[in-house]
């Protein structure tokens, strides 16, 4: 039986972007990657982490080869951000500015 207690933990985000999600289209696997996005960052009171595909898939449930997919959409619709810090390791984060969202 499922019982959240916010004594528990919970993800601070801020009312405004709140909203401006609240208002933006995104897809059923957008939602769940940007959802699992937030979770490993604000979540864990950081701006940006390094995320794997199989990260992503463990949270969302998705295949990864749909969290590949999904993750460049949100990075060309500058939702999100992508930073190669290596050839293998990347670097994800929200764009917090969503005027600049598509």
């Amino acid at each position: 039986m499922a019982n959240p207690q916010k004594e528990n933990g919970f993800t601070p985000i801020a009312s405004e972007l709140v909203e401006a999600l609240a208002k933006v289209n995104l897809s059923a696997y957008e939602s769940r990657v940007l959802w699992a996005l937030l979770r490993k960052t604000y979540g864990w009171h950081k701006k940006a982490d390094r995320i794997s595909r199989s990260q992503f898939a463990e949270i969302t449930k998705l295949d990864p080869r749909h969290i590949s997919r999904t993750l460049s959409n949100l990075v060309s619709r500058k939702i999100i951000i992508k930073k190669a810090v290596s050839p293998r390791a990347v670097i994800y984060s929200i764009q917090k500015d969503y005027t600049l969202w598509f």
